[in-house]
Formats: structure tokens, C-alpha cells, sequence
């Protein structure tokens, strides 16, 4: 029972670390757009105003990038009752992802046109959205989640969702190379992965499971 109650302690500090750190870089995004600190005339004026509509689009995309991945790590935290180094380890590689991203949204919503800008801002996108399947699957192998199958077949079926996500943040990278614009497509597209979740819930509810952002 004392091993238990350690192990539940062990990952409440891991959820309440990882919230914090959700917390500040969401916190940190806004700090992308920049107020301008000068008098200016009216003509100056508007050009300010397209460039900070343009980086709160930056906030607003990457405030729900970051939201829809605390919603998937909050119903995996809530879920278990164990964890271990490793399963820490990846837990740490995706929140360096999270502190990465107001850095990588301020570097491609200012320079959006620009193909390395786009493709650090995609490959930050893409890392968070591989290292939180990894956090699924590790916890869905060792058994931590009852109702979720370790077979391939079955949390293939459990993980869709994630990796509807992750296809879409691939696909946009994909595309760089030719049309950057285009790679935003791809992104807000991955927003519907909580459709995707209801779709598979839908079927798991036929056969009986359950199942990640």
C-alpha cells in the first residue's frame, strides 16, 4: 500500500511540474505580440496593426496547439497511477518541445515567409505531437491504462487521433518546400483530431475500449 501511495505521489509531482511548465510557455506566448512603444501616425499606425494581427494569429495557433496537447496530458495523468524513469524521460523531452514553442512561433510569425522559419516552427509542431504518442503508447505497453489493448492492432486504434495530428504536422512540413503558406493548412487541420477522438470513441463503443487526444 506504502509503494502505491509513493507511486501516485511520484506521478501527481510529475502532472504538477508538467502544468507548470504548460503554464509559463502558453504565458510566454503572449509576449510575441509586440506593442508598439512609439508615437505614430496614422499610416504607421496601420501597418502596426497588420503585423500585431498577424502575430496574435501566431498566439492564437500556438495557444491551442499547446492547449490541445495539456487537454491529451492531462487525460493521460489523470489516467495513471505509476510511473518510471523512462516514462519521465519522455515526459521531459516533450515539455523542452512545449518550452520551445514560444520561441519558434515568434521566429515563424515574424518571419513566415521565410522556408527555415517555417520548417522550425513545423519540426517543433511535429516533435510535440511524436513525443506525446510516445507517452501513450510507453503507458499503454506497460498496462498503465486499463481498457486500452497493448496489441499493434488494437492502440492503433486507441492512438488515431494522435496520430491524425502527427500526419497533418508531417504533411505541412512536407510542403515547405514549395508553398510555406500552405503548410498553415495542414496545421489548423490538425485541430480536428478531438473529432477524430469522438469518431473512434463512437466505435469503441461498440466493441467496448477508450482513448488520447
Amino acid at each position: 500500500m506504502t509503494s502505491e501511495k509513493s507511486q501516485s505521489g511520484d506521478v501527481q509531482r510529475l502532472a504538477a511540474l508538467s502544468d507548470g511548465i504548460f503554464a509559463v510557455a502558453m504565458t510566454l506566448l503572449a509576449y510575441n505580440v509586440h506593442v508598439p512603444n512609439a508615437p505614430l501616425n496614422d499610416r504607421q499606425l496601420g501597418f502596426e496593426l497588420v503585423r500585431m494581427l498577424n502575430e496574435g494569429s501566431g498566439l492564437l495557433m500556438s495557444f491551442a496547439v499547446a492547449a490541445m496537447f495539456w487537454m491529451s496530458h492531462f487525460q493521460l495523468f489523470r489516467s495513471i497511477q505509476q510511473a518510471d524513469s523512462i516514462f519521465g524521460l519522455i515526459n521531459f523531452g516533450q515539455l523542452f518541445s512545449i518550452v520551445l514553442l514560444p520561441i519558434s512561433t515568434s521566429f515563424y510569425f515574424s518571419f513566415g515567409s521565410n522556408k527555415a522559419a517555417a520548417v522550425t516552427y513545423g519540426a517543433n509542431l511535429a516533435l510535440l505531437s511524436a513525443l506525446n504518442i510516445l507517452l501513450w503508447v510507453y503507458a499503454v505497453r506497460k498496462r498503465w491504462l486499463p481498457g486500452f489493448d497493448p496489441r499493434f492492432p488494437g492502440i492503433l486504434l486507441d492512438l488515431t487521433p494522435g496520430v491524425y495530428s502527427l500526419l497533418l504536422f508531417l504533411g505541412g512540413l512536407a510542403v515547405i518546400p514549395w508553398r510555406p503558406a500552405a503548410a498553415q493548412v495542414f496545421w489548423i487541420t490538425a485541430f480536428g483530431a478531438p473529432l477524430v477522438r469522438r469518431l473512434v470513441d463512437a466505435l469503441r463503443a461498440r466493441r467496448g475500449h477508450r482513448n488520447p487526444e
